[in-house]
């Protein structure tokens, strides 16, 4: 009996033994479980695609764990916009280059790296404690955060080196200088050099990718190295690459944006440069399977263009972006709100395939019924034609100016050419014939556009000339004079035209005007005319509303220097002709049949903004949720939690409603925010970096 008690204690003692160990066993699963989930913080915003998520876990509420304050506040490169562009006539600008405003933190479970712009140097700080454990000097600010890989420490500086360190003791293990010559100047207040590294680097794979230059004109080297030993694999030099913020990296692309313009992109296997984006600019940018999104722009503006392309998918107003495979998280000035991104980029994408088909049909409608288009600024004139800013001016002698209201075929050309018009035609609605031989003034013997002499042409015999025998011309001195003919309606002919005129050039120019109402500035186009080129040659140019001005040109060397010669150009609606002495130089049809009428065209454009506006009411739609916030300048998501900063204060958010979780007084703005090893790490511009754990 005894014996049998003693054997059931001790199994009873063996049993406790075996639960204590069970649960033994459970907590340090657990704990090994939670130590699993904690992550790395490793560049900024956490990863190459600068995402600003993490998957680990980080449920406030948060207690503060230590302060580490700097003896030097950040020392910008830039302090802000100015208060206004007067040009576009924009105020309030939003301040687009702040990528050094606060010292960028990147962290791991045992310590915390930062570079710092005041005092040129990398930090290392113990996670736990916030202590130092080493620093390094550099030979200029240091404005970007390091990179964390294999146990090292990757930081560009200003003074155009970019360095790998030792984690553990900061020791250098290479460095790499890409500019060919070590050239400082003054800049920004700081010592720098020409070429400073402001692109951030980028560790993803065996390579080690950034950018060195600022000065356009001194070009700017694009690098890929080996990331354990610093060797060259390639490198490219560009000119008018201004690189100013974080570089992203996809499988195929290197994505450079450049602080006040729009990103670059670059082929990443070889630093080949693809093309650069239409963007609002902004050193911020974010990128997913589906999107490259950059700002802030002037007005706090994020742009969406397709990855990998060139396509502008959508704009959204906000500050910073946070992407996940389905939602998005954005914030503006004054609000914080969740977007089913998915769909939000459906209809966007829906809706700019419809628009590109509303611009193909007014096109098409342009075609089926191709007017003449005019700028209303501009008046008729011989002997030069005109943009905003100046007259391009012809030299030589010009005897008579005709203008149809119809396309003249080659016969009637031909047979009109040699005789004075008497019985004046009612299609003809323009005809200057240079016959006074005296006066300021040029009469329309048709219309109502008597032409005016500028700077003096000077009336001169012409007995030599072929066609009507008036015997006289105006000669033109090709620095000045012309003839102004007026705003006459009647010479803006809706659609077909005939332009003639007798000219005899005696001087070579790139550019002149013989007769027409041509404006050309570049960014304003309109009218018809002929003009003179260099090699002699004379251009037909016509602008319809459906496209840029056409130049339509008889060859070179077909109107010789100081012989007379008669000038044609005729357009139907299709067709553009240019002739010389009645005889057919060239043609050009700019405009095909259509099957469609003009009214069947504009019903169907009439249904397609219909549905442009039908999906536009469906954007609203997609937003999850929006909530008041005064946290703008930062944004990250940790699983489920949405951290943000804001001026003296750092909070959390759920993001599954928006609703606030959490927040702690911090001294300045937190401007940027990092989540490693179950610590928040906040920075400020005031130089505080600040830990919260858990309580």
């Amino acid at each position: 009996m005894k014996h049998q008690q003693k054997t059931r204690g001790a199994d009873l003692r063996g049993a406790r033994r075996s639960a204590v160990m069970g649960l033994v066993a459970i907590v340090l699963a657990c704990c090994v479980s939670t130590v699993a989930r904690a992550e790395t913080w490793p560049t900024h915003r956490h990863d190459p695609q600068r995402s600003g998520v993490t998957s680990e876990a980080l449920t406030p509420p948060l207690a503060q764990a230590w302060i580490f304050t700097s003896k030097h506040r950040p020392n910008p490169a830039w302090h802000g916009p100015a208060r206004r562009d007067g040009w576009h006539k924009t105020e309030n600008l939003k301040p687009k280059m702040v990528f050094d405003w606060a010292f960028h933190v990147v962290a791991d479970d045992a310590s915390v790296y930062f570079g710092s712009s005041a005092d040129d140097k990398i930090y290392c700080l113990d996670a736990k404690t916030g202590k130092q454990r080493w620093n390094f000097f550099s030979d200029g600010p240091i404005r970007f955060a390091p990179t964390l890989a294999d146990g090292k420490v990757y930081v560009g500086s200003d003074d155009g080196v970019a360095y790998c360190l030792s984690a553990a003791d900061g020791k250098v293990i290479w460095k790499y200088q890409a500019s060919p010559k070590d050239h400082r100047l003054a800049g920004n207040e700081r010592i720098m050099s020409l070429w400073p590294v402001r692109s951030g680097i980028v560790v993803d794979g065996p390579a080690a990718y950034f950018c060195a230059g600022l000065f356009a004109f001194e070009g700017t080297y694009l690098c890929a190295v080996d990331a354990q030993t610093g060797k060259e694999q390639w490198k490219r030099r560009y000119t008018g690459v201004c690189p100013q913020g974080y570089m992203l990296a996809s499988k195929e692309w290197l994505y450079l944006p450049a602080g006040g313009s729009s990103p670059a992109v670059f082929k990443r296997e070889n630093g080949k440069h693809v093309y650069t984006l239409d963007g609002a600019g902004g050193a911020f940018a974010v990128l997913s399977d589906e999107a490259l999104i950059s700002g802030p722009g002037n007005l706090g503006t994020l742009d969406a263009f397709k990855a990998g392309g060139q396509d502008h998918i959508a704009s959204f107003a906000g500050n910073m972006i946070v992407v996940t495979p389905r939602m998005s998280y954005l914030h503006t000035d004054t609000e914080l709100s969740a977007l089913d991104r998915t769909r939000y980029l459906e209809l966007c994408d829906e809706r700019n395939r419809l628009n590109r088909r509303i611009d193909a049909a007014k096109k098409q409608l342009a075609k089926a019924n191709p007017d003449v288009d005019y700028d209303p600024r501009n008046a008729f004139h011989i002997g030069t034609y005109k943009d905003d800013n100046e007259n391009y001016v012809f030299k030589g002698l010009i005897g008579e100016v005709r203008v149809w209201n119809v396309a003249r075929d080659p016969a009637a050309i031909k047979a009109d050419m040699m005789r004075t018009l008497s019985d004046r035609p009612k299609e003809l609605i323009g005809y200057w014939r240079c016959d006074e031989g005296a006066g300021d003034t040029v009469a329309d013997t048709v219309g109502k556009s008597p032409g005016k002499l500028i700077d003096a042409p000077k009336w001169v015999e012409a007995a030599e000339r072929p066609g009507p025998p008036s015997g006289k011309a105006l000669a033109f001195d090709g620095t000045a004079s012309y003839v102004v003919a007026g705003k006459d309606a009647i010479l803006r002919t809706p659609r077909d035209v005939t332009i003639e005129a007798w000219i005899r050039p005696q001087e070579r120019e790139k550019w002149s005007g013989i007769a027409g109402c041509i404006w050309d500035s570049g960014s304003t186009e309109s009218g018809y005319g002929l003009t003179l080129d260099d090699v002699t040659g004379v251009w037909f140019g016509l602008k319809t509303g459906a496209g840029e001005i056409v130049y339509l040109s008889t060859g070179p060397d077909t109107i010789p220097l100081d012989q007379w010669r008669h000038v044609a150009g005729t357009y139907d609606g299709r067709v553009m002709k240019v002739y010389v002495d009645g005889e057919l130089k060239a043609s050009k049809e700019i405009f095909g049949p259509t099957t469609e009428s003009p009214e069947e065209i504009t019903e169907r454009i009439r249904g397609l903004e219909a549905d442009v506006a039908r999906i536009s009411g469906e954007l609203p739609k997609c937003v999850g949720w929006k909530r008041h916030c005064k946290y703008p300048y930062s944004l990250v998501l940790a699983d489920q939690t949405l951290y943000a900063g804001g001026t003296n204060e750092v909070a959390a958010f759920d993001a599954k409603d928006g609703k606030t979780l959490w927040n702690e007084k911090v001294s300045g703005r937190a401007l940027d925010l990092a989540v490693a090893g179950g610590r928040l790490i906040v920075s400020t511009d005031q130089g505080a970096i600040y830990c919260f754990a858990k309580q």
